[in-house]
């Protein structure tokens, strides 16, 4: 039995924190570039990741790749939600104390586990179009929108 919550214990602080933002195929950001000013970047989380996290680590990985490629703004010109939903199931654990005096036999058990609940994996995807001067009142100061976020996060 201590091996099994040992298990436990491992498993829920390995996965236990939402999604970091880092680079990653199937957590975390990629992206790629569809034209010398466009770009496709995506954001997938964990259960554990909440929809506004997911977006906003979208939406700084837009803003670097602006910054890097020398662009101070860029427009969302598609966006999509990517994210699934699973159920999980707890395994059934029964715990059984029996305690024998002569004849007398005195036991008790326990049963847990058997809970079945939704976990959302979110994930978004944008594509964006970059430019070196604000073309559109609706575009994005990639500047501002990364120390914001940031900020929000506590991302160096």
């Amino acid at each position: 039995m201590k091996k099994y919550l040992y298990l436990c214990i491992m498993v829920y602080v390995l996965n236990g924190c939402a999604t970091s933002y880092s680079p990653g195929l199937s957590r975390g950001y990629s992206e790629i570039q569809l034209d010398s000013n466009s770009f496709q970047v995506s954001f997938s989380g964990n259960g554990k990741t909440s929809d506004e996290r997911a977006s906003d680590f979208c939406l700084l990985r837009c803003a670097e790749l602006s910054l890097s490629n020398d662009f101070q703004y860029f427009s969302i010109v598609d966006e999509k939600d990517l994210g699934t939903t699973m159920e999980s199931t707890s395994p059934i654990v029964t715990q059984s104390n029996v305690k024998i005096t002569g004849n007398d036999v005195k036991g008790s058990s326990f049963t847990y586990g058997g809970d079945t609940e939704k976990i959302k994996k979110p994930t978004v995807r944008y594509k964006i179009i970059c430019y070196k001067d604000r073309p559109l009142s609706t575009s994005y100061n990639a500047k501002i929108v990364s120390s914001s976020i940031k900020k929000k996060y506590s991302i160096d």
